[in-house]
């Protein structure tokens, strides 16, 4: 499982993972969002945002 979470960045030349995190106002960690290095910033941001969502949406019903 871990062996597929590694990619590599060819732009930034680093091979890994990508951690996207989205806080509150208060610097509250509201999600973790861990990829392949592959995944780009606007997608893996499009992704935690969406997630985010979600969760907000299922904790409002």
């Amino acid at each position: 499982m871990v062996s597929q979470d590694v990619g590599f960045d060819s732009g930034k030349k680093i091979k890994g993972r990508k951690r996207f995190i989205t806080v509150d106002t208060l610097g509250l960690v509201l999600r973790v969002l861990v990829t392949a290095t592959n995944v780009g910033e606007r997608a893996g941001g499009q992704q935690v945002l969406k997630r985010v969502k979600q969760s907000l949406s299922h904790n409002l019903a």
